[in-house]
C-alpha cells in the first residue's frame, strides 16, 4: 500500500522543475554528441561506395566498415570527442543528481540556480557513491560471469545436456538480480548519503538494510514505474510512427524532447517516492 502512495505522491506539479533541470543537461550534451556523430556519418558516408548506390542491400557491419574505411577525416578524433561527450555526460548526470535529490529532501520550491548550487555542494558525495557501487557492481558480476564461462566450457567441450543450458539462465538469472539490486542500493544510498551525510560503510549499510526491511512496498514501487514507463515509450512509438511522414524534422524534434522530459519527471517521481518510503518509516519504525 504504502509503495503506491509513494508512487502517486511523487506526481507533485513542483517536481517539474528538478525534471527539467535534468533535460537541460541531456540536451546540452545530446547536442554535441550528435554534431560529433552527424560530422563523422556526413562526411563518411558521402565518401563511402556501397553508400553511393541506395539499391545495394549490405548488413549494418558492413556499410559501417566501409563508412569508416573512406572517411577522409581523422576518424581517431571523432572516436575522441563522442567518448568525450558522452564522459561529460556522465559527470553532469551525477552533478545533476545531488541537487535534484536534496531539492525533493527538502520538499520546498526550487529554482535552476539553487539547483545548480546543491549540485555543486553535493557533487563530490554523489562521484563518491557512484564509483563505490560501480566497483561493487563489476566484483559482484564476477560470480555469474564465472558460471557463465563455465556454461561455454561444458557446452563445446562436451555434450553435457541440459547442464550447461541450466548454467547459463542461472547466470542471466543472477545477473539480472545483481543489477536490479544494486540500482536500488544506489538510488537509496544517494539518498541516505545526502541526508545523514555518513561514511560510505555506514551508508550502504543504512541502505541494504531498507532495502530488504521494505521489500515489498519497494517492489510495487517499482512495478507501478516500470508499467509507467512501457506506456510512455509505447505511447511515444505509436505517435512517432503515426506522424513521422505528416510533420518536419523540427516538430518532431520537439515531440521528443516532450518525451525526454516526461521520462525525466517519472524518473524524479520515484526518487522522490522513494523519499517517501524512508520518511514513512522514519514516522513509523
Amino acid at each position: 500500500m504504502n509503495g503506491a502512495l509513494a508512487f502517486l505522491v511523487g506526481f507533485e506539479f513542483k517536481n517539474i522543475k528538478p525534471a527539467l533541470y535534468a533535460w537541460f543537461f541531456n540536451v546540452l550534451f545530446s547536442i554535441g554528441i550528435y554534431l560529433t556523430v552527424y560530422i563523422l556519418f556526413t562526411n563518411a558516408a558521402g565518401s563511402s561506395v556501397l553508400a553511393a548506390d541506395a539499391s545495394t542491400h549490405i548488413g549494418m557491419f558492413t556499410f559501417l566498415d566501409d563508412i569508416f574505411s573512406n572517411y577522409p577525416g581523422s576518424f581517431p578524433f571523432v572516436v575522441f570527442a563522442i567518448v568525450f561527450f558522452t564522459f561529460l555526460y556522465f559527470l553532469f548526470s551525477i552533478f545533476a543528481s545531488g541537487g535534484i535529490i536534496a531539492a525533493l529532501l527538502e520538499n520546498e520550491k526550487t529554482t535552476f540556480p539553487t539547483l545548480i548550487a546543491s549540485s555543486g555542494e553535493h557533487f563530490f558525495n554523489m562521484l563518491k557513491v557512484f564509483l563505490f557501487n560501480a566497483v561493487i557492481l563489476i566484483a559482484s558480476l564476477m560470480v555469474p560471469f564465472g558460471i557463465y564461462t563455465a556454461s561455454s566450457v561444458l557446452n563445446y567441450s562436451s555434450d553435457g545436456g541440459l547442464f550447461p543450458t541450466i548454467l547459463f539462465y542461472t547466470a542471466a538469472t543472477l545477473a539480472a538480480l545483481i543489477f536490479v539490486i544494486s540500482t536500488l542500493i544506489y538510488d537509496y544510498m544517494r539518498i541516505f548519503k545526502i541526508k545523514n551525510e555518513r561514511s560510505l560503510y555506514e551508508t550502504i549499510k543504512q541502505a541494504f538494510s531498507f532495502i530488504f526491511s521494505n521489500k515489498w512496498n519497494i517492489l510495487v514501487l517499482l512495478v507501478m514505474y516500470f508499467i509507467s514507463m512501457l506506456i510512455l515509450y509505447l505511447g511515444f512509438g505509436l505517435i512517432r510512427n503515426g506522424i513521422e511522414n505528416l510533420l518536419n524534422v523540427i516538430l518532431l524534434f520537439i515531440i521528443y524532447q516532450g518525451f525526454m522530459i516526461t521520462r525525466y519527471f517519472l524518473k524524479v517521481v520515484i526518487i522522490r517516492a522513494e523519499i517517501f518510503l524512508i520518511e514513512k518509516k522514519e514516522v513509523n519504525p
